[in-house]
């Protein structure tokens, strides 16, 4: 199966995963701008009382739909990304009695994650 090499510390292991992680946000968040229209300009205000938006507002129907969706496949793709690894990781230093001092570290990684995410949720609304 996986081998960790003997001389990688588990600073060093975190420091890759958290650069793995903040790649792939970097590449949805990228992603889902490419494919965003560019805002449409909304309709004039008629006297008549037909249009209720102003020429400052603008209409984005796609955005929000392209947000949620890099979101939600950033959840899946962080999910894989960091347990996958923390499974692997858990075999070998947990089952072989080294303890659990990686996955309390790992803590705030996920915290950091959530953070970023929470970001990234207001920053498309």
């Amino acid at each position: 199966m996986f081998k960790l090499p003997a001389d990688m510390s588990d600073l060093s292991l975190i420091i890759i995963f958290l650069i793995i992680s903040l790649s792939v946000l970097a590449l949805l968040n990228g992603f889902s701008r490419r494919l965003s229209p560019p805002p449409v300009e909304s309709p004039p205000f008629s006297p008549h009382g037909e249009g209720d938006f102003t020429l400052s507002e603008k209409v984005t129907p796609l955005n929000d739909h392209l947000m949620t969706s890099a979101i939600t496949a950033f959840i899946f793709l962080s999910f894989i990304l960091l347990l996958l690894p923390l499974a692997i990781i858990f075999h070998y230093k947990v089952v072989e009695g080294y303890g659990l001092q990686l996955l309390v570290v790992m803590l705030p990684l996920f915290a950091f994650m959530g953070l970023i995410l929470l970001f990234i949720g207001k920053k498309g609304k």
